[in-house]
């Protein structure tokens, strides 16, 4: 395990390499043109599986971050009352007439 190399897991093809080679180490046993064969369709559909999750988890960023924004915008539009101040000054007609 320590002589093994590091894989870069943000790159396909690098993923794909250090897969292949498991797949080839596991597979070993088994008729080679049944192995390959087995291992070209495991390819394929972890090249789907890893497709969606990544759809998936793009599609979960995108409802969260609006969520976010939604709630920020919410929170940042919140009214703050202040009480009314009462302008002192002359007293306008209609306040002299109720006096």
């Amino acid at each position: 395990m320590a002589n093994e190399l590091k894989i870069d897991f943000g790159n396909p093809e690098s993923c794909s390499a250090y897969l292949e080679s498991k797949f080839d180490d596991l597979l070993s046993g088994i008729n080679n043109l049944y192995g390959r064969e087995l291992m070209n369709e495991l390819f394929h559909r972890l090249e789907q599986t890893v497709a969606q999750f990544h759809k998936d988890v793009k599609t979960l960023i995108a409802e969260i971050q609006s969520e976010e924004s939604r709630s920020s915008l919410r929170s940042g539009i919140s009214v703050v009352s202040k009480p009314i101040e009462k302008v002192v000054g002359e007293p306008t007609e209609i306040e002299k007439t109720i006096d």
